[in-house]
């Protein structure tokens, strides 16, 4: 009965040894991390989240004396769909709170670029190359809703889109030139609104074919939207006369004033004579007034009210009775 008793003391003695012990003295559990251990308890070796390449947190150690990383922050980077590193501008679908409105956008939607940055590409505003009339926009790029110089009545040339998307006209013509056998110089322009325009001047010898009637003459001239002439008149006398102004009524008649000094609608009153002719569509006189008195009398220049009342400035050298 003794030796059963001291042999089961003897194995319950050599059992109950700490399985984590060695021969080497290392054990896991003590608040001493060996070279073989991650870590021991409160024993990390100067280990922290951050030196395992996280961004923070609270690095543990497991009870296998290795570490335990369960309370450590993952690193903020591109791609965790989290706004929260420098340098990023947009992470997946956060922005941030911004979006083409707020960026000074029309509309639109926003993206975010494989490195985070942003992307306008789907947001509309001038400049985008795409015309949006609603938003007050005339022209976008080489966007012109349809529009050319010859649609905007000039006979060529190419519009150009202005920086704030509004229409620009200095590449479109809209000049012309024509003459006859000596000087014609232009002194008005008149029109209702937009062509066809009507311009008057002086000429000496002849315009457009018409035979000059002696010293200088009025023409008149009809412009077509081509800059093409429709018809050219020449008005005068054996003297000298002059076309200074014109306009244009409700019907479309055009009213001439100038001065002559002949006798074209009465008899010469002297010197310079003021002269008021008014010409249908087609360039048929309708009537014309010669008046003035002793001296020189000049008109310049013509208006036509709502009521088709026409009103003329000019000067005279005599008593016109004002």
């Amino acid at each position: 009965m003794l030796k059963k008793l001291t042999l089961l003391v003897f194995l319950l003695i050599f059992w109950g040894c700490d399985s984590s012990s060695s021969g080497s003295g290392v054990s896991c559990g003590d608040n001493s991390a060996a070279s073989s251990e991650e870590c021991d308890g409160t024993d990390l070796k100067g280990a922290s989240c951050v030196t395992r390449g996280y961004e923070g947190g609270t690095l543990l150690c497991n009870l296998d004396c290795t570490f335990d990383i369960s309370a450590c922050q993952t690193a903020a980077r591109c791609g965790d769909a989290e706004l929260n590193s420098a340098g990023e501008e947009c992470d997946g679908e956060d922005f941030g709170g911004v979006d083409c409105v707020s960026l000074g956008y029309y509309r639109g939607n926003l993206e975010c670029s494989d490195q985070c940055q942003l992307s306008t590409d789907n947001c509309e505003r001038c400049g985008d190359g795409v015309l949006a009339a609603a938003d007050g926009e005339a022209c976008d790029g080489a966007d012109f809703g349809g529009l050319s110089c010859s649609a905007l009545n000039f006979p060529q040339g190419e519009l150009v889109c202005t920086e704030q998307c509004t229409l620009g006209y200095a590449g479109c013509t809209h000049g012309a030139m024509w003459g006859g056998s000596q000087a014609v110089v232009p002194s008005a322009i008149a029109a209702a609104g937009g062509f066809p325009l009507y311009v008057t001047g002086t000429a000496a010898g002849t315009v457009e074919g018409w035979g000059g009637h002696g010293g200088t003459d009025l023409f008149v001239s009809k412009i077509a939207n081509d800059l093409s002439r429709t018809w050219t008149v020449q008005i005068g006398t054996a003297e000298d006369d002059e076309g200074r102004g014109a306009a244009v009524d409700n019907q479309g008649n055009i009213v001439i004033v100038g001065w002559t000094m002949g006798a074209y609608a009465t008899g010469h009153l002297g010197y310079e004579d003021a002269l008021l002719v008014k010409l249908d569509p087609q360039g048929n006189e309708l009537w014309s007034v010669q008046t003035g008195t002793a001296l020189g009398d000049y008109l310049y220049g013509v208006a036509v009210t709502d009521l088709d009342e026409i009103v003329v400035v000019g000067s005279s050298y005599g008593d016109m009775g004002g």
